[in-house]
């Protein structure tokens, strides 16, 4: 296994004192394994394979390949995350902590008077979306509905408030949503802008585009360029 580990090190193109700060050992310690002098713990093989994306069988047997696989979707979601400052990394964990929610909801299916019931997270959109954090963990409930009628590709739900999305949408109408960064024209969505939540419809023409309401009666919002618009999602289902 020194050897092993003397490979790695050499790979990452490390000293051994910058190999051991990354294992949160002195340089010292990493000499004494690499020349065998020290038996090599099962928690530093759980470091060495967490810390460097090593194969916990190749380093113990010489098995395999030496890295673990990587998916190209958590590479490009490593690539993204880098300039994110930590107001985006909260909401990101935020959001992380919200589908892992919906995972297990998904997952664990019960079943009353014989209708199965899933689990999604539901928002109040005036009071989630009222300061701009739509996905603040502390504005939603987890709520069950009947199997049926949960679109798959949803990711939480929202509660709407008035009448601007009618003949649609009613008040208090439950809406299903899947958390997307971008939507089309036309397309419904949940949106926060300038700190302030909606759902409307997307529309975009020639060089302007609005958040429009179904309801006549309300005029649209246009979007000017000093504004802040952060779409939330696509309305999947009511």
């Amino acid at each position: 296994m020194k050897e092993r580990i003397k490979e790695i090190r050499k790979t990452k193109k490390l000293s051994q004192e910058a190999f051991g700060k990354r294992l949160g050992v002195s340089g010292a310690a990493i000499s004494r394994l690499e020349q065998g002098e020290r038996g090599v713990t099962e928690q530093m093989i759980l470091s060495i394979s967490r810390e460097f994306g090593i194969s916990e069988k190749w380093l113990r047997d010489g098995t395999g390949d030496m890295e673990t696989k990587r998916s190209p979707a958590l590479s490009q979601f490593e690539q993204i995350i880098e300039d994110f400052d930590l107001e985006d990394l909260v909401k990101v964990r935020e959001f992380m902590d919200m589908l892992i929610k919906v995972k297990e909801g998904s997952k664990i299916i019960q079943i009353r008077d014989h209708i199965e019931y899933i689990s999604r997270p539901l928002y109040d959109l005036p009071a989630s979306a009222g300061n701009g954090q739509f996905l603040d963990s502390s504005h939603y409930e987890m709520m069950d509905f009947p199997a049926g009628i949960v679109p798959p590709d949803s990711t939480f739900c929202v509660r709407v408030a008035g009448d601007s999305m009618e003949p649609n949408f009613f008040n208090q109408d439950v809406v299903f949503v899947r958390q997307i960064p971008v939507i089309n024209s036309g397309e419904i969505g949940v949106f926060v802008l300038n700190g302030e939540g909606f759902i409307k419809k997307y529309v975009c023409e020639e060089e302007s585009c609005s958040l429009v309401s179904l309801n006549p009666a309300y005029e649209p919002i246009l979007i000017k360029e000093s504004d802040h618009l952060k779409v939330v999602g696509k309305v999947v289902e009511i």
